[in-house]
C-alpha cells in the first residue's frame, strides 16, 4: 500500500493545523472512487466479487443480486481517519464495507464526539437512514485504510424488490447490531491495533516492539509486530492479520514516513515514542495532533538510557496535555516492558491505596533514600521490587538477584544465601542457586528451615533430577509447618514426573 500523507502534513514544519474534520491524504476526495466491479469478458468475475458474497447483506441472495450490486454499486477507498461525506444522495445511501472498518460517532450534550460503535469488513453502514428517509444522526470515521460500496437508494429499491432475502438479511443485521451495542455499553471495547511511531529523527522503536512482542506472547496472547517490510501489502493483508490474532504491533520507522503515517491510521491506539534525553523537534507537538483523527490523545512511551528517569527536555510535551498516559521505559528493565505489555493487554491492575498502604510505600521509599548505603536499604529496595509485580512471574529478578548480591558481601547469612539461589533459578542460573545453597549447607541450622529445601527441589526439578527433587520435598514435608503449605508441597510433590 502506498498511503499519502496527510493533507497540510506532508511538511510538519509548513501551516496552521488544518481543521480537523476534513484532514484527507492530498490526492484524495472525501470519497475517491475506484471504479466499478464488472466481470470480465471470460467469465471470471473480479476479484472483489468474493469479498461481497461474504457480506452479510447478500446472504443467500443469490448470484443475480451479486451481479446486481457488481453493475450498479461504485467501489472506492477511504483513508484512515477520513470522515465518509453523508451529502447529498450519500445522506440516503447504504454502504457495504469490504476491507477495514469504520467508526460510528456521536456528538453528547458537551458537543464532544464519542465513539459508539465499530462497523467490520462484511457489515454495512447507512442502512437506518435509507429505510426511515431521515437524515443521519451520527457522522462515520474510517478507523482503518478501508474499501467500501456505495449503495443507492434506487439501486437498494431495485435489489431488494428483485430479491427480498435482502431486506431479511438487513433485518437481521439491524438486531444484531441493536444487541452488539447494549454489550459492548456493558463490557467496554478493548483495541488490538497499536501503532509505536517516534517522534524524534534517529529514534529505533524495533528493539522496544520486537520486546513487547515477546512479552506479550509471554502471557499467552497471540501477538504479532509488523514493520515497513509491510508498506507493500494490501489492505486485505492487513485485515486478515488483524482478524488472526489477537493484538496487532505496528511498527514506525521514521517521524514522518508515509509507513508510519499508515501505521497511524490502522492503530485503535496511539503510542508516542521518544527519547527522554533529547528534546522535541519545533514540529513534533503538531505531528502529535495527527492522532485527534480518530478522536483520541495517543500515549506517549519515554526511552531512558539508564535507571533514572528524567523528563525535563520534554517538559513542552508533558505540559501540552496532548497525551493521555506517560510509560517510562528504562534500559534493560524487562520489568518495565512487561508493565506496557499488561496495559496494552488490559490486564493492568491499579490499585488505590488507604493511608496505612500509602504510609507503607512511603518508608519503602525513605528506607531506600538517605547518603549512606546499608543492608536496609538492600532490603527495603528487595521489597519494593516485589511489591511493585503483579505477579511472582513478573518480579525483576535479574534486579532482586543483584540486591542479594550486595546484600551477601554487606551481611551474609544462610537465609540470604537461599533467597539468593531463588533469585538466581529465576534468572536461569541453576548452577551459581546451587553454589548459593551449598554455601548455606555449611551452617547446619539451615537444614531446620522449610524454603532452603524447598528451593533445592524446584531447582532439582528444574534440572530435571526428579529423584532429589522428590527427597527434598520429603525433608520439608518432615519439618513442622501449617497444614496449607504442606497441602501445597504434597501437590507439587505429586505433580513430579516419575
Amino acid at each position: 500500500m502506498h498511503p499519502e500523507p496527510f493533507d497540510g502534513d506532508e511538511s510538519p514544519h509548513s501551516g496552521p493545523k488544518p481543521e480537523r474534520r476534513r484532514i484527507l491524504p492530498r490526492s484524495l476526495n472525501p470519497m475517491a472512487f475506484l471504479g466499478r466491479v464488472r466481470p470480465r469478458a471470460t467469465g471470471e468475475l473480479d476479484p472483489l466479487s468474493a469479498k461481497l458474497k461474504t457480506c452479510s447483506l447478500l446472504t443467500d441472495a443469490g448470484d443475480k443480486a451479486l451481479a446486481l450490486l457488481i453493475d450498479e454499486g461504485e467501489w472506492f477507498s477511504l483513508p484512515g481517519g477520513a470522515l465518509l461525506d453523508r451529502n447529498g444522495e450519500n445522506d440516503r445511501a447504504l454502504f457495504i464495507v469490504l476491507t477495514g472498518s469504520l467508526g460510528v460517532l456521536v456528538t453528547n450534550e458537551h458537543g464532544e464526539e464519542k465513539l459508539v460503535a465499530t462497523i467490520q469488513a462484511g457489515d454495512t453502514v447507512g442502512e437506518m437512514s435509507m429505510i426511515s428517509g431521515e437524515p443521519h444522526s451520527a457522522a462515520i470515521m474510517a478507523l482503518r485504510d478501508s474499501e467500501l460500496v456505495r449503495v443507492s437508494p434506487a439501486l437498494f429499491d431495485k435489489l431488494t424488490a428483485r430479491h427480498p432475502s435482502v431486506l431479511l438479511n438487513l433485518s437481521r443485521i439491524l438486531v444484531r447490531r441493536l444487541r452488539d451495542t447494549t454489550r459492548r455499553a456493558a463490557t467496554g471495547q478493548r483495541p488490538k491495533t497499536f501503532a509505536l511511531v517516534p517522534l524524534q529523527s534517529g529514534v529505533n522503536c524495533a528493539p522496544l516492539v520486537r520486546r513487547l512482542e515477546a512479552s506479550l506472547q509471554s502471557f499467552g496472547l497471540d501477538a504479532m509486530r509488523l514493520d515497513r517490510g509491510a508498506a507493500e501489502e494490501s489492505a486485505e493483508f492487513f485485515q486478515r492479520i488483524e482478524r488472526q490474532h489477537a493484538f496487532v504491533l505496528y511498527e514506525g520507522d521514521t517521524p514522518d514516513s508515509a509507513w508510519s503515517q499508515m501505521c497511524l491510521r490502522q492503530a485503535d491506539r496511539i503510542l508516542f515514542v521518544i527519547d527522554a534525553s533529547q528534546g522535541l523537534p519545533a514540529h513534533a507537538l503538531r505531528y502529535a495532533q495527527i492522532p485527534a483523527l480518530k478522536r483520541q490523545l495517543p500515549d506517549v512511551v519515554m526511552l531512558h538510557k539508564d535507571d533514572r528517569i528524567s523528563v525535563e527536555p520534554l517538559a513542552p510535551l508533558l505540559q501540552s496535555a496532548q497525551a493521555t498516559v506517560h510509560h517510562h521505559i528504562r534500559a534493560n528493565r524487562l520489568a518495565d516492558i512487561k508493565r506496557l505489555a499488561r496495559v496494552i493487554a488490559g490486564r493492568s491492575v491499579g490499585i488505590v491505596l488507604a493511608g496505612g498502604g500509602a504510609r507503607g510505600f512511603a518508608h519503602l521509599g525513605a528506607a531506600m533514600s538517605g547518603e549512606a548505603l546499608t543492608p536496609y536499604h538492600v532490603e527495603a529496595g528487595i521489597a519494593s521490587l516485589h511489591a511493585q509485580a503483579s505477579r511472582f512471574a513478573d518480579t525483576d529478578w535479574a534486579q532482586v538477584r543483584g540486591y542479594y548480591d550486595m546484600l551477601m558481601d554487606m551481611s551474609p547469612s544462610p537465609v540470604v544465601a537461599v533467597n539468593r539461589a531463588v533469585a538466581q533459578a529465576m534468572t536461569g542460573d541453576l548452577e551459581g542457586a546451587n553454589a548459593s545453597l551449598a554455601g548455606a549447607a555449611r551452617d547446619k541450622r539451615i537444614e531446620k528451615y522449610v524454603p532452603y529445601w524447598l528451593t533445592r527441589a524446584e531447582i532439582a526439578a528444574r534440572a530435571g533430577d526428579a529423584n532429589a527433587a522428590r527427597m527434598a520435598y520429603d525433608r520439608a514435608l518432615a519439618l513442622p509447618g501449617p497444614a496449607p503449605g504442606r497441602r501445597v508441597i504434597e501437590e507439587k510433590r505429586r505433580a513430579l514426573r516419575p
